[in-house]
């Protein structure tokens, strides 16, 4: 691996080791180095030009490389940069706390070159590494939100058309009618995807963060209906609320929403007709958000093999709808995040109810 944009700090008050160090690590490849003096004149350095690894002496006046190195992991802009000990300290009790203040590994006094640039060449190249992939990662979420976001129009309009063509030609003829089913069943599987495509990515590049605030939790769920209005009606299922219209909660509305959104996309999923209602109650600084279907229900052990496992579990609807099984996944991990719990009830061939505690 090259390290030409590698930036090395050495932080010794013995210019003579540093010098020493830079010439040892020069034979690597074309590394960039900087030079501080003392714990102050590395703060400085860090802030001014964040290194790629830090090679820190342990023995210097003032802040020596132990209480420097806590300050540095204490330090978010900074806690990311792997620290190398220099030291002729060698005894147990040394060492363990270089480890114990953030350091990752430690260069013994008087230098060995080839120690030298095989430590320092081994972090380097995981740093490296490491930074490739979280920027990466960061694209990576980005284009995921992009694409789910930029798909949702297309896919809702693709929808209406379907069913606008549907009334004109689905009973012209069998063909037409097995024909647009299959179609709509495509479209709720691209829609399936698409959202928890949004939602991972929400998940992934916020880290989730809850943000707190307050709003009507009766504008939320008829939004949430709403939205589901068109794929209820094509399976003759009418979907209803059952809670107080002056709910007010301080909660982060966008992640609830999203649970929401899961529970009553299931709900649809796995009923072929009849209700789905979304309810909601307070009890103490408690608020369940439930929605209850008359679906095809669960058996207890599907019941615990969905709640319990990481499993991710694909399982097709009562109109052969697909599914990318980690809805219910997303849900429980922002769950947990807001300090809540997803909970279930449901018995086979009768219908489920999933639930959603959490403090608000």
């Amino acid at each position: 691996m090259e390290f030409q944009a590698a930036h090395v700090l050495i932080v010794d008050d013995q210019p003579i080791n540093a010098a020493a160090l830079k010439k040892i690590l020069s034979q690597i490849e074309e590394i960039r180095f900087s030079v501080a003096l003392n714990g102050n004149e590395a703060v400085d350095a860090i802030k001014a030009d964040t290194p790629d690894i830090i090679l820190l002496d342990v023995l210097m006046p003032g802040m020596d490389g132990f209480e420097l190195c806590k300050k540095i992991k204490n330090d978010p802009a900074s806690a990311f940069i792997p620290v190398i000990f220099i030291t002729s300290l060698n005894d147990a009790e040394s060492i363990e706390r270089g480890f114990d203040s953030g350091g990752i590994d430690y260069i013994s006094k008087p230098f060995n070159p080839r120690e030298v640039k095989s430590r320092v060449r081994a972090h380097l190249e995981s740093k490296i590494a490491s930074d490739r992939l979280a920027a990466l990662s960061v694209w990576k979420d980005r284009l995921l939100s992009i694409l789910s976001h930029d798909m949702r129009g297309p896919v809702g309009n693709l929808a209406l058309y379907t069913q606008m063509l549907e009334k004109e030609l689905g009973e012209t003829s069998p063909y037409f009618s097995d024909s647009f089913k299959k179609i709509k069943n495509s479209i709720s599987s691209v829609t399936d995807l698409m959202e928890n495509l949004l939602q991972w990515s929400v998940l992934q590049s916020s880290g989730a963060s809850v943000r707190r605030e307050k709003f009507t939790l009766k504008s939320l769920i008829d939004r949430c209906i709403g939205d589901y209005g068109a794929y209820a009606s094509d399976k003759n299922i009418v979907i209803k609320s059952d809670f107080s219209d002056d709910i007010e909660i301080t909660a982060d509305s966008r992640l609830i929403e999203i649970i929401v959104r899961n529970f009553i996309r299931n709900a649809l999923k796995f009923t072929a007709s009849g209700f789905i209602c979304v309810k909601a109650s307070i009890e103490g600084a408690l608020i369940t958000i439930s929605v209850e279907d008359t679906g095809i229900g669960m058996d207890p052990a599907m019941i615990s093999r969905i709640m319990e496992s990481r499993e991710v579990l694909s399982t097709a609807g009562t109109m052969k709808e697909k599914g990318s099984g980690v809805g219910l996944m997303i849900c429980k991990d922002l769950a947990a995040v807001c300090g809540g719990k997803i909970s279930v009830k449901s018995k086979l061939g009768e219908g489920s109810e999933f639930s959603f505690t959490f403090a608000g």
